[in-house]
């Protein structure tokens, strides 16, 4: 696997209006919309769908490094092709930019 060349964590999200997340003391790292529907309009639950976009960006780089922290051991009990191995290849794969 490849190292991913994100800024590193950790982010946080304070709840602001905007959907901003930082690097934790630094700059922006995302600003964060709701949902539109197919005319681009926002739907009328855009601001939850902001928050909640921005709290699992802000998550990212913690929850991938616990995937990649877990990844050997999985590796070591399940299958090769046990379907949640495959999934946290996937997952880890996609985060580094690998598919």
């Amino acid at each position: 696997m490849t190292h991913t060349k994100h800024t590193p964590g950790p982010w946080e999200y304070r709840g602001n209006r905007l959907g901003i997340v930082k690097r934790k003391g630094q700059g922006i790292v995302a600003i964060t919309y709701g949902d539109v529907d197919e005319n681009g309009d926002e739907k009328p639950d855009n601001d939850a769908a902001m928050h909640a976009n921005a709290r699992l960006i802000a998550a990212s780089p913690l929850m991938l490094e616990a995937l990649k922290s877990t990844l050997p051991r999985l590796r070591g009990e399940l299958s090769h092709d046990h379907p949640e191995l495959l999934q946290v290849e996937a997952a880890i794969a996609q985060a580094e930019g690998e598919v």
